[in-house]
């Protein structure tokens, strides 16, 4: 992405509503640091290659496995921020452009995300439930083999638990964006 008027910080921050990304040092001692050094250590972490990489820079706990409303409500959060910094000034006409590309994208790659994760939660607990009679342990495959082979049966299933209704997902992310 290429964003001329906002800094890998604030831009980040505009994204994800968080205003620091991961901070790779000691951070025991957090504390004895101001909150611009504890910006510019977070900024070292920050991709901006593209909309997706920019948002998983940080520490983005997905609490959706359960709620495609609360994956509506994030993607909705998301657009926004963008188009309140819009308003305010903060976003030049192409920044905003840029910015807008990557969110189209956003609302495709995040649900998608979010599937994965609830198929893998499912793959868990199906592996839990055979824990005792795995006949995987017995014959010595791995754990993440085993969490591979089951995922790869989830996502063949014609009923498919861990899917997002993608038209009812649009409609919350337009009705919570704007009110309709």
């Amino acid at each position: 992405m290429n964003i001329s008027n906002l800094s890998k910080s604030d831009l980040y921050s505009l994204v994800t509503g968080n205003d620091l990304a991961f901070i790779q040092a000691d951070i025991k001692h957090h504390k004895e640091y101001t909150p611009e050094q504890l910006r510019q250590f977070s900024e070292k972490s920050i991709d901006t290659t593209d909309f997706m990489s920019l948002y998983k820079s940080g520490l983005n706990p997905s609490g959706d496995l359960n709620s495609d409303e609360t994956v509506a409500r994030k993607i909705a959060d998301v657009g926004l921020r963008i188009e309140n910094a819009y308003k305010n000034g903060k976003l030049n006409d192409s920044d905003y452009s840029e910015l807008k590309k990557g969110f189209e994208q956003y609302k495709i790659d995040y649900p998608n995300s979010v599937e994965i994760d609830r198929a893998r939660a499912i793959a868990h607990k199906e592996i839990g439930k055979a824990y005792f009679g795995n006949p995987y342990a017995r014959v010595g495959v791995s754990i993440f083999d085993a969490e591979n082979d089951i995922m790869r049966g989830l996502f063949a299933q014609a009923e498919k638990p861990w899917a997002i209704d993608r038209e009812n997902l649009n409609k919350m992310i337009f009705a919570m964006m704007f009110g309709k």
